[in-house]
């Protein structure tokens, strides 16, 4: 829980109850079996926590200071690092790369011009995706790993198969690349004026003054480079496919400045903060507000309302609502969602051990579904006060909903002429059965979001009203979790509700 140096308001402690309520069924539903989160409001912590293992051999808890493999979270600390020399002047942002490599060059053969900077850091060099120079032995150093793989005319994929090394022309198109940040990471290894390494950078640079006591981003994940304390906090990463999961090997990264980051949410979340701070976190400046406002602007489109700054991932929710972050996964055990939201005044970063084998789109799910109800939860606290979460059991909650949407179906698609008896309701409820084995069936929740229904104006401005009032049995941002557990968006379920 939160430390008693940053206990919530009230309001931030009704948030955290929604939350610690709806974490387990969100783990259960997508077969998680560990996961762990820090949640921040005006600029401090107010909760970290764990729930499920850690390691489900040995029953170790996951709690909030167990370390993730973060993966691809590393690209901020990179882009931060990139925009430190950029303010000093050591390096410029639309510099042509190859005007700070010596002793070797990094061309694009497809054109028109040079790679640059910019290019980097907004995925637009031209490089084709790649899979981190990902070996189950150490790799080559950096320096002779992107001088290696850049005169290679293309990237192993499956046995007797390749990937081009270059898929694009310079600036014609997003294309995300973990091989682009590792030349981003040789630069500051180049030409930061302390002579550091990149790891040894970021560490002096980023990790020490943010306070960053877990946190480590090191050339190899091992018990030579990590800190002894660090490594024994490191939780264990399974490939998931349904309810089977496996412990997944050691897998380096070669591009480690694009994925080799360990952290704990509770660490990571000062870097957001930082940025969300205009550069500044406790006392420290990272970089100037005129540069964290660069980074945090979109440079190019992505899709619909995603698009990239520098370095950084963002979303536009709404309008005047936006989300920046970057979210990361390590293959195939660990995934981490990294988000803040300005406008509401939040920063989130959910970590979890399991990598979706079946459904990749799926490594985020948690932290999407935890991120979009405190979302839901806060823009509700502007226009009213919340109430405490209905305390029924979840059964109860997701037969209610059941009920609901009974009726208005019922009632409100088929518009019978006579009313539906009491008779009908009750064998319903009796006879309702849960096939996949849950134990979700709960006939007196039905009944009551029955009941509920029937007692609404059966018009979807009726129906609106009534779920957005302290009558509906259940919380309103319980609605998406709940839903999954039907197999369903809540759009669907209650289809004239605008949600």
């Amino acid at each position: 829980m939160a430390s008693d140096m940053n206990l919530p308001d009230s309001v931030e402690r009704l948030l955290i109850a929604g939350l610690e309520a709806i974490i387990p069924h969100i783990m259960r539903q997508n077969h998680i079996p560990g996961l762990n989160l820090a949640l921040a409001r005006n600029g401090r912590m107010v909760w970290e926590q764990g729930f499920g293992l850690a390691n489900l051999d040995s029953g170790r808890p996951m709690d909030a200071h167990m370390v993730t493999r973060a993966g691809s979270i590393a690209k901020l600390y990179t882009g931060v690092a990139v925009m430190q020399l950029v303010e000093q002047g050591v390096l410029g942002l639309y510099d042509p790369v190859n005007a700070c490599l010596h002793d070797f060059q990094m061309t694009n053969p497809l054109g028109e011009r040079e790679i640059t900077v910019h290019d980097l850091l907004t995925h637009h060099s031209g490089l084709t995706g790649d899979a981190a120079g990902s070996d189950f032995k150490p790799p080559r150093p950096l320096g002779e790993h992107l001088r290696w793989q850049l005169n290679l005319p293309m990237l192993p994929g499956y046995s007797g198969t390749v990937l081009p090394l270059w898929g694009t022309k310079v600036g014609e198109k997003y294309e995300y690349s973990n091989l682009g940040f590792c030349a981003l990471g040789y630069l500051i290894q180049n030409l930061n004026p302390q002579g550091l390494s990149f790891s040894d950078y970021i560490q002096t640079h980023i990790i020490d003054p943010l306070g960053m006591g877990s946190s480590q981003l090191p050339p190899l994940q091992d018990t030579q480079h990590l800190r002894l304390d660090i490594n024994e906090r490191l939780s264990t990463g399974y490939a998931m496919y349904g309810g089977i999961h496996v412990p997944t090997p050691t897998v380096h990264f070669a591009t480690y400045p694009s994925g080799g980051l360990v952290t704990t949410p509770g660490d990571h979340i000062h870097l957001l903060l930082a940025l969300q701070n205009g550069g500044s976190f406790a006392g420290h400046r990272l970089l100037n507000p005129e540069t964290v406002r660069q980074m945090l602007t979109p440079q190019v489109s992505i899709s619909g309302e995603r698009a990239v700054g520098l370095a950084v991932h963002l979303n536009q929710l709404a309008v005047d609502e936006s989300t920046f972050g970057h979210n990361g996964s390590h293959m195939y055990g660990w995934s981490a969602t990294s988000i803040a939201c300005p406008a509401l005044d939040y920063a989130l970063v959910v970590a979890t051990n399991h990598w979706d084998m079946v459904s990749p789109a799926k490594h985020y799910i948690a932290g999407n579904q935890i991120g979009c109800y405190v979302t839901a939860w806060l823009r509700r606290e502007k226009t009213s006060p919340h109430r405490p979460m209905p305390s029924a059991s979840w059964p109860w909650k997701v037969s209610y909903l059941v009920g609901l949407s009974m009726i208005e179906q019922l009632v409100g698609i088929l518009g019978p002429e006579n009313p539906l008896e009491e008779l009908a309701v009750a064998e319903m409820a009796a006879k309702g059965h849960d096939l996949a084995g849950e134990a979700l069936w709960d006939p007196e929740g039905f009944r009551a979001g029955v009941r509920d229904m029937l007692s609404v104006e059966m018009t979807p401005s009726g129906i609106q009203s009534f779920l957005e009032s302290e009558r509906l049995g259940v919380g309103l941002e319980e609605m998406e979790a709940i839903c999954t557990d039907l197999g369903v968006g809540a759009k669907r379920i209650l289809p004239s509700f605008a949600f």
